[in-house]
């Protein structure tokens, strides 16, 4: 096991740690939101971790949590969880449907551009999963036109989904293009995922 990755098990170590006892002081307090948040949290934690069978048990109960109180902001977020456990189950309609949840709520004033920027690459990534690749190139674009991709490290993987579309396509320079692009990005945002694809 490398440094890094045992640095990384050991933040998320710390990140479990640390919801469980969020989790843990809300529910003693009843503080219905914050348990909504914990449990959002510790679902998206173990998406990270790939344990998508716990993952699930936790955001359904933060989506519940979250509809009771019409808390939209938390909502959007646990939306979108849910939509990226439905991409990993390859449940696709139903992941869109969440991904457009999360959407039409991101859309409301005020709007931030990240967050909606991020549910198109999140549209984008499901038709990817598809090899829809005319639906996924639609969203991911949709998705670049609302963040600045110099200050946003969001473009760096979809350029490399889009550089694995163009090799597909059998267009070799617009991939070399794209991966060249998602380098410069994740070189500045030092994601070395992104460096490593």
């Amino acid at each position: 096991m490398s440094y890094d990755i045992k640095r990384s098990v050991s933040l998320y170590s710390y990140q479990d740690e640390y919801y469980n006892n969020q989790l843990n002081i809300a529910k003693q307090y009843g503080i219905d939101d914050e348990v909504a948040w914990a449990n959002n949290n510790i679902g998206l934690l173990l998406l990270h971790l790939r344990n998508l069978e716990f993952a699930n048990i936790y955001l359904q109960e933060a989506k519940e949590l979250a509809e009771q109180i019409g808390d939209d902001y938390m909502l959007q977020y646990v939306y979108s969880n849910i939509g990226w456990y439905k991409l990993e189950m390859e449940e696709y309609d139903s992941s869109v449907c969440y991904f457009n949840m999360a959407l039409d709520i991101r859309m409301k004033p005020p709007v931030d551009n990240i967050d909606v920027a991020a549910s198109y690459r999140d549209l984008g990534n499901v038709y990817f999963a598809q090899h829809s690749y005319a639906e996924a190139k639609y969203y991911y674009g949709l998705s670049n036109t609302w963040v600045d991709t110099i200050t946003s490290d969001m473009s760096a993987a979809i350029n490399v989904n889009m550089a694995h579309i163009y090799i597909d396509e059998n267009k070799p320079d617009s991939a070399l293009y794209c991966a060249h692009k998602a380098v410069g990005c994740a070189r500045r945002f030092v994601d070395r995922m992104v460096l490593r694809d």
